[in-house]
């Protein structure tokens, strides 16, 4: 039976087998969990007047910063925060540009951040929940149980945002996501290579990224990720076309 000591203890001290696998029993439960929570917070947001959702959806954005800054600030607190714990990941990124967007954006800065948090953050911490690298932890476990939480509200925004319509995607708009990306991805490349980290998997490839390598070498492995995100927001871009359409028939 699992101590409450179990439940603060960080990876390092873990006991071998303390964990769950990806895809066990438990992180399906977990998945089931996670995805049915957010069906109902959007059913819910749906039932709400318009200056409710307007709260909602800023709400949404400041839990973003609290969760990181809850599971940061107990790190800190035991002393094993590390430089590869900043919130430098596609789906970490989403704290700043939730915030930005809902504080600190006019019409067009909110336009061109919510289609970011829509096509890049979203799927980013949904590949995060699908393929988590937390699973050493066990399941009623503070980290464990946070990390979820954490993206969870990563989730959730984006979703609120283009249910309140406020995202509009567009294939015209796909200079969006390449100007985003070059702007984050280039300096954040050479700061792995400086600090020894792995921001975004720029630097090595993860499951499933590692199939990039197999079919393009280690060398073909940025071009790889390149191709793999042109696809991906052809493929959003498409469907969202598809959706209007289907809509307005």
């Amino acid at each position: 039976m699992q101590s409450m000591e179990d439940f603060w203890t960080y990876e390092t001290q873990l006991t071998e087998g303390s964990g769950y696998g990806q895809y066990s029993l438990a992180h399906l439960l977990c998945l089931i969990v996670f995805f049915s929570l957010q069906y109902v917070f959007c059913h819910h947001f749906d039932q709400k007047t318009e200056a409710q959702k307007q709260k909602m959806i800023r709400r949404a954005a400041i839990a973003c910063a609290c969760m990181q800054g809850t599971r940061d600030f107990y790190l800190v607190s035991i002393g094993v925060f590390r430089i590869e714990h900043l919130p430098f990941h596609l789906c970490g990124q989403a704290i700043f540009i939730y915030l930005i967007r809902e504080f600190c954006c006019g019409k067009k800065g909110k336009a061109f951040l919510g289609e970011i948090a829509v096509t890049l953050n979203l799927p980013g911490a949904i590949a995060a929940v699908l393929f988590p690298d937390w699973t050493e932890y066990p399941l009623f476990s503070f980290m464990n149980l946070m990390n979820y939480a954490t993206h969870f509200t990563f989730v959730l925004y984006p979703l609120l945002i283009y249910r309140h319509k406020e995202v509009h995607l567009a294939f015209r708009h796909m200079w969006y996501e390449a100007v985003y990306l070059a702007a984050v991805c280039i300096p954040l490349y050479y700061f792995n290579v400086h600090f020894g980290t792995n921001f975004m998997f720029l630097n090595e490839p993860v499951p499933p990224l590692d199939q990039i390598t197999a079919v393009f070498g280690p060398q073909g492995y940025i071009p790889g990720l390149c191709l793999l995100m042109l696809v991906w927001l052809i493929a959003v871009y498409g469907a969202e076309r598809k959706l209007r359409t289907w809509r307005k028939n």
